[in-house]
């Protein structure tokens, strides 16, 4: 039976999860990083159609309000498009595309999002080799129906969501038997996407930066795909506390699972009721 004011989601959560998250509340300092798509947001065919559980918005601005915690959005997608997506608070950090990107998603008075961020520059060698990779991506994607390509400032990535099994296996496969080995490409490869990047960041050394930049003392991270092992494993053998939540099916070296992005919303609401200062 469900405790008087507690959700079902939040009483389905695991009971040692329910307690480490607790045990972060305390902390003196949280970072308190988040990815986005499959993790706050439902997954999508179109990636521009994703938007953040109803539940979760208020909930990130509670979170974002409470000065012990320091709330980060980490993800795959470029920083403009993470801030016309996710409806996060004015002033909320955002690191985009596996860490190439820094800045903050502005909000104006109109509701008008944005990223603010310096602008990332290539050398003219990272340039070049960026030119080749989306011109033989742009090549694949034209011969498997479905396929799409999403434009990065230091990326290209080929999308296979939208196409069948089939073609989709036969895009991804052409996209690592080609651009993916040419020298210099750094290559992340997730659910049904494949990045193409020049430079060369993960979302675990993104995490290791946000740690010696914020002074935390605890941290959690939360994400659903591949790339966010890189987190987890980075917080395994980072020197302050950390919880880290797989969101969904997988193999993970996260240390706590949560079913879906609804189950990751009721864990969220357990620390924005936690008494943080």
């Amino acid at each position: 039976m469900t405790e008087p004011g507690t959700s079902p989601e939040a009483a389905e959560l695991p009971a040692d999860l329910t307690a480490a998250l607790a045990r972060a509340a305390r902390a003196s300092r949280l970072l308190l990083a988040l990815d986005f798509d499959g993790s706050l947001a439902p997954l999508v065919p179109v990636p521009e159609d994703a938007r953040m559980l109803p539940a979760a918005v208020p909930l990130l601005a509670r979170l974002a309000a409470k000065p012990s915690i320091d709330l980060v959005l980490v993800s795959g997608r470029a920083g403009d498009s993470l801030a016309h997506c996710a409806e996060a608070p004015d002033g909320t950090r955002v690191v985009g595309s596996h860490g190439a990107q820094w800045g903050a998603i502005r909000v104006s008075p109109s509701g008008e999002r944005s990223f603010e961020a310096a602008a990332l520059e290539l050398t003219d060698e990272e340039a070049d080799l960026l030119e080749r990779v989306t011109s033989a991506a742009e090549e694949i994607v034209a011969r498997h129906p479905g396929a799409s390509v999403e434009y990065k400032p230091a990326a290209t990535v080929v999308h296979t969501r939208r196409a069948t099994p089939e073609v989709a296996a036969a895009a991804e496969a052409a996209t690592l038997a080609g651009p993916g080995q040419f020298a210099g490409v750094n290559v992340l490869a997730g659910k049904a996407v494949i990045e193409l990047s020049v430079l060369h960041t993960t979302k675990g050394e993104a995490l290791t930066r946000l740690i010696e930049t914020t002074g935390a003392t605890h941290a959690i991270y939360a994400g659903d795909d591949v790339t966010d092992e890189f987190a987890f494993q980075a917080l395994a053998s980072a020197p302050i506390k950390a919880t880290t939540i797989k969101v969904g099916d997988g193999e993970t070296s996260a240390t706590f699972r949560v079913a879906d992005p609804h189950a990751l919303v009721a864990a969220l609401a357990i620390l924005a009721e936690a008494d943080i200062s």
